[in-house]
């Protein structure tokens, strides 16, 4: 089985960066903690399986970090990843 590659913290703010400069929406995070915890979250071994911790991954972001519209758009497009993609 290959090693489970994560996105980093930094990686996330790129990816709302961007998509707030392709669909609109404010730019910021409100609390770079709730951030922090939501993308280390799948990485605590208590899930069985990638679908599990993408699930944990989607469920903190979408319930714990919506500055804007765009920030949801873009975590469920990072939701449907092809297989080998990174979570």
């Amino acid at each position: 089985m290959a090693e489970r590659v994560y996105l980093t913290v930094g990686e996330v703010l790129q990816i709302h960066h961007q998509q707030i400069n392709n669909y609109g929406g404010v730019h910021g995070i409100r609390d770079i903690a709730l951030l922090e915890s939501a993308v280390f979250r799948p990485q605590i071994g208590y899930y069985n399986s990638i679908a599990e911790e993408a699930a944990a991954l989607m469920e903190s972001l979408a319930n714990n970090h919506r500055s804007s519209m765009a920030t949801s758009a873009s975590l469920l497009r990072r939701a449907h990843l092809p297989a080998g993609e990174r979570i």
